[in-house]
């Protein structure tokens, strides 16, 4: 059950990549959270998250404050479920939408305490290019969010070590040999509750969407590819 006073309660919801999670926090404190890794089920596994989360805290929708989301870059389709369904919570029960940048979150998931290093935080793009950010110790956003080539992306690392990490580390390793004694590599294993911190900034900051207007940032068009004609 969610306790305390005068803090916030907000609905953090991930969806952009394969899986989804979710999470429930107040204030800075992250109260429950919860994933599921099927492959691209959002639509039919978010809303399951969902009901559980509330269900495990007790929680009516009138305590919650406010949502957010990742804004991208990620899946086109994976973002587009999370920002319907975000956007018609919204909607149903008048609260605010937040948008969290998805390279934020695994900026999030590198940080340690007393860490120097630059961050370059990255999601698998396909055809080996990634969506990539670069961040310092505090949080500050040195450059993108942008997509690269991998290879194009190291030779451009010019700070020595840089710390590496997200899906387009993760899902190509072997493409990032060249330049091991360059960087130190990072699980950069985010989710839902990596969305606490960032959000709750946010929400006190009144940086809120437009609910009418808003739209994630893909950073590139959905991979849409058409039949091939009869013969």
């Amino acid at each position: 059950m969610i306790n305390g006073e005068n803090l916030p309660v907000l609905l953090h919801l991930e969806t952009a990549e394969q899986g989804c999670s979710v999470a429930l926090s107040r204030g800075e404190e992250l109260v429950y959270t919860s994933f599921d890794e099927h492959s691209f089920q959002q639509t039919s596994q978010l809303p399951i998250l969902i009901k559980e989360a509330f269900e495990q805290q007790h929680l009516q929708w009138d305590q919650v404050c406010g949502v957010s989301i990742c804004d991208g870059p990620g899946s086109y389709t994976a973002l587009r479920v999370g920002a319907s369904m975000a956007k018609a919570i919204c909607y149903a029960y008048h609260l605010p939408l937040i948008a969290i940048p998805t390279l934020d979150l695994v900026f999030q998931s590198m940080l340690k305490t007393g860490a120097e290093e630059i961050f370059v935080t990255t999601l698998d793009a396909r055809r080996e290019r990634v969506f990539y950010a670069l961040y310092d110790a505090s949080g500050a956003l040195l450059a993108g969010p942008d997509i690269s080539r991998i290879d194009h992306l190291i030779e451009q690392l010019e700070v020595s070590p840089v710390r590496v990490g997200g899906s387009g580390l993760l899902n190509h390793p072997e493409l990032w040999v060249h330049a091991e004694k360059r960087i130190v590599r990072d699980a950069g294993r985010y989710s839902a509750a990596h969305m606490i911190l960032p959000a709750y900034k946010r929400y006190v900051q009144g940086i809120v969407e437009d609910l009418n207007a808003y739209a994630p940032n893909y950073l590139l068009s959905p991979n849409i590819t058409k039949p091939k004609a009869a013969r």
